[in-house]
């Protein structure tokens, strides 16, 4: 099946003209969620899964007025966040998004703090030195840890890349729902 969608948008563009800025706002903001909710549904299809936490936590929000001040955007612009924006088992997964996307270099891992066992087995007169160590939960100590790096894994630029052509469809789209809404 094939389905053709095509939008008059300078009719909606006049449309949007006679309204009161209250109800530009509105359809306007109707349309970001149409091609927000599309970006969305497509992130989560190129997201990679190992737990499916990253997965999770792929949404759309707004950005409050204040946030939009701070970006040094105009008052009355409306702005959607499409990404890892959601808490998924209290964490947050922004720093590993940007990590899959752009990769990471082979680099050494130092551990922040002494672990309890190192402490506590240097307080028994076991160990001499206080060294700082990692310990993986297995009993193995280490004082360095040499990651080698991980591939970039584009899925926030594979999402607009395809869906950089139906933006504007889906934007229109939205609005002229709204809008429609309205007037029934």
């Amino acid at each position: 099946m094939d389905l053709q969608i095509s939008f008059d948008s300078q009719a909606i563009q006049q449309e949007l003209r006679g309204l009161s800025e209250e109800l530009r706002m509105k359809a306007v903001r109707a349309g970001l969620v149409k091609v927000a909710a599309f970006d969305v549904g497509l992130m989560k299809g190129n997201t990679p899964v190992e737990t499916g936490d990253l997965q999770k936590s792929v949404s759309r929000r707004q950005l409050s007025r204040s946030a939009v001040g701070r970006l040094g955007l105009g008052d009355n612009t409306l702005t959607m966040l499409v990404g890892p924006n959601k808490k998924v088992r209290g964490q947050y997964f922004g720093r590993l998004a940007n990590i899959t996307e752009g990769g990471a270099r082979p680099h050494i891992i130092f551990p922040r703090q002494e672990s309890r066992v190192q402490a506590l087995l240097r307080a028994n007169g076991m160990r001499g030195e206080k060294r700082m160590i990692l310990a993986n939960g297995r009993g193995f100590f280490a004082t360095k840890v040499n990651h080698p790096g991980t591939r970039p894994d584009p899925f926030m630029k594979d999402t607009y890349d395809q869906s950089d052509s139906q933006i504007e469809d889906l934007f229109y789209s939205g609005v002229s729902d709204y809008l429609a809404r309205r007037q029934a």
